[in-house]
């Protein structure tokens, strides 16, 4: 039973990495995707499962995936695991594991057992200090392109992390930064200006 999105680079565990490991195993935090609301459409309930929400990924100590994502959300998602401090596990509760992150430390259906089942093998996990021996280090092409997420309705609202608009409350959308916006057409004023200096110098 080990965590895969663990590191333990010595040969022994420590007592520093033990009781670090303790710690993180009764102060478990998840970031929910696609978002809490999902969460409670379902019928779960983390705090009673043994866990907070957190809205960041640097809080997080457990990816919650719960349902199909959609192509846009698996690459924001292996964004939001990237940064998410070790170690970290991935729990997906009635869905296939985005093709963008590694494989699911657990995966179960959509229930609040399942969720149970998943905290408390975490727990354990991290009680017992199960780290990976040898973990890859996490890639994917989507890391190289940076995401912000921007509200449908107020494209001025754009931030680093998802959320919601403070102005609509709408969830934000995720894009990788750059991608162009609509482009106004600026060509007839330009025709207009030439028209204009071709008739002065005619005068």
């Amino acid at each position: 039973m080990t965590i895969t999105g663990a590191r333990q680079r010595q040969e022994r565990f420590t007592v520093l990495q033990k009781w670090v490991s303790r710690a993180l195993a009764g102060n478990l935090s998840c970031l929910i995707v696609p978002g809490p609301e999902v969460a409670l459409s379902h019928g779960l309930d983390v705090t009673a499962a043994g866990m907070r929400i957190t809205a960041t990924p640097r809080d997080a100590s457990m990816l919650l995936i719960i349902g199909e994502l959609s192509e846009k959300m698996n690459e924001a998602v292996a964004v939001l695991y990237a940064q998410m401090p070790r170690p970290r596990a991935i729990v997906n509760l009635g869905g296939q594991t985005p093709s963008t992150l590694p494989d699911a430390d657990f995966s179960a259906g959509v229930s609040q057992a399942g969720l149970i089942d998943a905290v408390d093998w975490l727990k354990r996990a991290l009680a017992k200090g199960a780290f990976s021996d040898s973990p890859e280090d996490f890639d994917a092409p989507v890391l190289h392109a940076r995401i912000e997420y921007v509200c449908p309705m107020h494209p001025e609202v754009v931030q680093n992390e998802p959320g919601s608009c403070p102005k609509c409350g709408m969830d934000l959308v995720a894009r990788e930064a750059g991608e162009p916006a609509p482009e106004h057409d600026h060509g007839h004023d330009h025709r207009e200006h030439r028209h204009h200096e071709h008739e002065h110098q005619h005068h």
